[in-house]
């Protein structure tokens, strides 16, 4: 697939059940950039403590294909 064809606003960061959309995105050099709200993820986070691994998952559109991915973190000084 071309990055040109990922459908920006369909991109969503969802951990467990709840969803955040992104807040912004671009193609640039031929790589996808996008951003999420900071308050809006931490509020996403709810309780989750600081030093806490957890999954997080990318969902979106490509081509009218949907894609997913995900990765584990550790959250550090959350809220700061």
């Amino acid at each position: 697939y071309d990055v040109n064809d990922i459908n920006i606003s369909s991109i969503e960061l969802r951990f467990g059940d709840k969803i955040l959309p992104a807040a912004w995105g671009e193609v640039q050099d031929g790589i996808l950039m996008v951003k999420f709200d900071r308050a809006a993820l931490i509020d996403l986070l709810g309780d989750v403590g600081d030093n806490t691994e957890i999954d997080l998952q990318i969902w979106g559109e490509v081509a009218g294909m949907n894609f997913a991915g995900s990765d584990s973190i550790r959250v550090i000084s959350k809220g700061k």
